[in-house]
């Protein structure tokens, strides 16, 4: 699509959400899109520290993620370190040429195909 196309869209429409989108996300990610830049979420002089004070993250302790002492919710389970079986299968692309320029950065990768 044409970038002008794209930014006239961007400047002229109105912001539009699936069904199913919680009020709070709608409120955070319209702060985050407003087209005025001096009116965006976080362009402010408290800068990042809005986003963190957003209603949004009301459930999230910025000190706790910062020393990363979260737990994740979820931990897959691996095999070993060249396990990729918690990735979906997807056709390689023979449209995206190989790199044919210097290849021993490569040496312990093993063959692609």
């Amino acid at each position: 699509m044409n970038p002008s196309v794209i930014c006239n869209k961007i400047l002229n429409s109105k912001l539009t959400f699936p069904s199913g989108i919680n009020l709070r996300t709608k409120e955070f990610v319209t702060a985050l899109l407003q087209k005025q830049p001096s009116k965006r979420l976080g362009s402010g002089q408290l800068g990042t520290k809005e986003l963190c004070n957003h209603s949004y993250f009301r459930e999230l302790d910025f000190d706790i993620l910062e020393r990363k002492k979260y737990s994740a919710p979820w931990k897959p389970e691996i095999k070993n370190e060249l396990d990729t079986s918690n990735f979906d299968d997807y056709p390689f692309d023979k449209s995206v040429p190989l790199f044919k320029g210097k290849q021993d950065a490569f040496k312990d990768f093993g063959p692609l195909l």
